[in-house]
């Protein structure tokens, strides 16, 4: 998880979001990148969190 961290300390610089917002966002950026698919369904299910993919989906 360095990459998320650093993401997250990148992001936290240039937008003065809420923590919450701001992993949120750390994440759907990561996943993106790493499964190469604008697909958020798809992407949804390679989140390393513990809520269902469809949960994370919504937000």
């Amino acid at each position: 998880m360095t990459h998320l961290n650093e993401l997250y300390l990148i992001l936290n610089k240039y937008l003065k979001w809420n923590k919450s917002h701001l992993k949120c966002f750390a994440l759907i950026m990561l996943v993106i990148i790493l499964k190469q698919t604008c697909n958020l369904s798809s992407a949804s299910k390679a989140l390393p969190i513990k809520c269902l993919p469809q949960s994370f989906y919504r937000r």
